[in-house]
């Protein structure tokens, strides 16, 4: 995870000096977050985000409201499950792709899109003890999570984000438990996560 902070950085500050039509930003902040269809529910696992972003106009015109936002972030998701001492706990390295509109002079922005994400590492642990059977049975990639924000600028570079996440394709095989999105058929576990950052425009 550490080799990926320079990285990045450097995505940040090149997309951002690519061009007039870009911008770019860094994010810092927490996620609450459990598994959907594991048998527990509530937000009560603790995770870190920090994130690199960089968001283009999608007409001619630099100033346009419509931005379309690429990501790279690192995030940690996962679940602790109510009335028992297993904890899971999922590094994921995200790539979202959102389209936004900003109003009130550009100072607050809405965004939705997908979030692909590449599971780094998985742990399990019940009560002290780590369960690396359990641990493997997520899968490599989390393929389609939708995701939304509210972000507001201030102070011209500075910003506050809010963000939902959530799967839509079962993040493990066989859970012994299970839900569904959407559709019946379409049952397995879900990752789900608000989270809260402050960020810096550049």
């Amino acid at each position: 995870m550490k080799r990926l902070i320079p990285l990045l950085v450097l995505l940040a500050i090149a997309f951002s000096a690519s061009a007039q039509r870009f911008d770019g930003a860094i994010f810092v902040g927490f996620n609450l977050g459990q598994i959907d269809g594991d048998n527990s529910g509530h937000y009560t696992h603790f995770g870190m985000h920090s994130a690199v972003q960089t968001s283009f106009a999608l007409q001619k015109n630099i100033d346009s409201p419509w931005r379309m936002i690429i990501e790279l972030g690192v995030t940690e998701k996962g679940a602790n499950k109510a009335s028992t001492d297993i904890k899971t706990n999922l590094l994921y390295v995200e790539m979202p792709i959102m389209a936004s509109y900003s109003f009130l002079d550009g100072n607050l922005r809405l965004a939705a899109g997908v979030a692909p994400a590449i599971l780094a590492k998985a742990k399990v642990k019940e009560g002290k003890m780590d369960d690396p059977v359990a641990a493997k049975a997520y899968r490599r990639m989390d393929w389609l999570p939708v995701c939304a924000e509210i972000s507001y600028f201030f102070a011209g570079h500075y910003a506050v984000n809010f963000r939902f996440n959530a799967s839509m394709i079962s993040i493990m095989d066989n859970p012994s438990k299970g839900t569904y999105r959407i559709f019946r058929s379409n049952k397995g576990a879900f990752n789900n996560y608000i989270s809260l950052n402050l960020g810096y425009r550049f």
